[in-house]
């Protein structure tokens, strides 16, 4: 592929879903607590029920929703109102977040909120 071959359809597909997985995974891993050690998540949910504290969840969520409004920035989509709604909902699932007795996990919160309300005025 980076040496200019085209895949085929069967490839292609296979790639595709790969990616897909992929990402997938990442989101999972980041979800649980385990930043982008995909094995690290695994090994938790190999032991159920796993357990994540909801201010830890949260703040995944609304990271993961600041990443996925980029494509809605001008230099993408150009659709600045459903940014504008992804940042909102980001803002409100940091929450927690923002309220835990966790002081590294509030300090990561503030960070991510002052990121989120620096690209609202941009806009």
């Amino acid at each position: 592929m980076s040496d200019g071959t085209i895949l085929r359809e069967g490839p292609t597909a296979k790639a595709k879903m790969d990616t897909i997985r992929r990402g997938l995974l990442l989101e999972m891993a980041k979800a649980v607590n385990a930043g982008d050690n995909v094995a690290k998540a695994r090994s938790l949910f190999e032991a159920p029920p796993v357990e994540i504290p909801r201010a830890v969840f949260f703040l995944a969520l609304g990271r993961s929703l600041l990443e996925r409004s980029e494509l809605f920035d001008r230099f993408h989509l150009n659709e600045a109102p459903k940014r504008e709604f992804m940042l909102n909902r980001a803002i409100s699932f940091i929450a927690p977040a923002l309220e835990s007795d966790d002081e590294s996990l509030k300090k990561e919160a503030e960070e991510l909120q002052k990121e989120i309300q620096k690209l609202q005025e941009k806009e």
